[in-house]
């Protein structure tokens, strides 16, 4: 028995079908920004941008805006984080990190939190055992104290 040629057609349809929908299945599960080094989704309070005149990545925390950092050939003319205390964006260069027992991403052992004011972030470090970086041992800021 030959089956007729729309059979064919409605079963590589289907196949299709069922392929694609794992990917968009994801997609409509986890809505959101996703990183430009990892793709995990992107939290609005570990958020890191680096960007020029012409492009702009996003990145889920530190520690992957930093690997970034150091496998690009040319530096950003921004690299904007976010306040943990108040969800503020800012630049890196006047930024106080802390790094604290607390991770905040568990794929890559994220433990830099960001802050705004000093108070802020001596309360962090005391409350997780954790230690402030300031001047040049900031990460994504080079030594001349500009943004990377």
């Amino acid at each position: 028995m030959t089956l007729p040629a729309t059979w064919w057609h409605r079963g590589l349809f289907v196949l299709a079908v069922m392929g694609v929908l794992p990917l968009l299945a994801r997609e409509w599960r986890h809505p959101g920004i996703r990183c430009n080094w990892d793709g995990q989704i992107v939290s609005p309070d570990y958020q890191v941008t680096i960007g020029d005149g012409r492009h702009r990545r996003v990145f889920c925390d530190v520690t992957c805006a930093g690997i970034a950092l150091q496998l690009s050939s040319h530096l950003p003319e921004r690299v904007e984080v976010v306040d943990e205390a108040t969800g503020v964006p800012l630049m890196a260069d006047s930024a106080i990190f802390v790094r604290s027992r607390i991770v905040t991403n568990r794929h890559n052992g994220n433990r830099w939190h960001v802050f705004a004011r000093r108070k802020d972030a001596e309360r962090h470090a005391q409350e997780s055992r954790g230690r402030l970086f300031v001047g040049d041992d900031r990460p994504l800021v080079n030594r001349s104290g500009a943004s990377l």
